[in-house]
């Protein structure tokens, strides 16, 4: 590459004149090109990385709130569930305890007595007449008490009182349950049920 001598226009190498000025160039000492650094490689990784980097950032409060809208409503879900579970191991308990008091003449003296025995004979210890979460007293998110009810009188008969409540209120349950020898179960969704509660329908 040509410069002009007089105005330093560059020009080309069999360039006689300047484009610029109009001067004899044709004897003009040829110079190097003038040197323009390559751009600078972008490290992709780098640009994944940030970008990664971004977006969970971002991504953060969008979990969060999603996790905040939808965690309450399966626990409400499984509410429904929990207590269909109650009243149904509540009919289980019943028939246990009838079916243990025609065996052993008498209602056993805690829960835990209708439970699978350890060494598979049956007994009015281990009658194995329920399953051993329920003799726990402790399933699908009820707690379940029992209590005997002696007789008052010759005349009268042994009884029982059941109770199922929910292990953490609104969260596992929302109803108390009651139930006896009679077999009726009774509910009420303010306080723990008892005798006089309203019947389940």
């Amino acid at each position: 590459m040509k410069f002009c001598p007089q105005c330093g226009q560059p020009g080309s190498d069999d360039q006689k004149f300047c484009m610029k000025c109009g001067a004899d160039i044709s004897a003009a000492v040829m110079g190097a090109a003038p040197y323009y650094p390559p751009p600078a490689k972008t490290n992709n990784k780098t640009v994944i990385i940030i970008v990664a980097a971004i977006a969970l950032f971002m991504a953060i409060p969008v979990v969060l709130i999603v996790a905040a809208i939808a965690i309450p409503n399966l626990i409400r879900a499984k509410i429904p569930a929990n207590q269909a579970s109650a009243v149904a191991s509540l009919r289980i308990l019943d028939a246990a305890l009838i079916q243990y008091q025609s065996i052993y003449g008498h209602y056993p003296a805690a829960i835990s007595q209708l439970g699978p025995p350890p060494n598979g004979s049956a007994s009015a210890e281990h009658a194995g007449l329920v399953d051993p979460a329920l003799a726990g007293g402790n399933k699908s998110g009820y707690i379940f008490s029992y209590e005997v009810v002696p007789k008052q009188q010759a005349s009268d008969t042994e009884g029982f009182i059941l109770n199922a409540d929910p292990q953490q209120y609104d969260r596992t349950g929302v109803t108390h349950y009651f139930s006896d020898q009679t077999g009726v179960i009774r509910m009420d969704a303010r306080k723990s049920a008892n005798a006089e509660s309203p019947q389940l329908e």
